[in-house]
């Protein structure tokens, strides 16, 4: 599970196509995932409130080309 995995610092999935959701597992990545790169793929839904806890995440956040809607928490 990637939620279970704390020693993630980048984590690029664009261009995947990757569709559905995004999943509430991200707490477990808080304090160590760097960058987080979903653009272009076919996400959407609302941004889970988790993201909140990605509290290590300063150098990128990029959910461009999604139809994913919401503010960060």
């Amino acid at each position: 599970m990637l939620g279970s995995n704390p020693s993630i610092e980048t984590l690029w999935l664009k261009n995947n196509l990757i569709s559905g959701t995004l999943p509430p597992a991200w707490e477990g990545l808080g304090g160590s995932l760097l960058e987080l790169d979903l653009s272009n793929d076919r996400l959407s839904g609302t941004i889970p409130t988790e993201f909140g806890m990605l509290t290590a995440l300063t150098n990128e956040l990029n959910l461009n080309g999604n139809r994913i809607s919401g503010n960060l928490p």
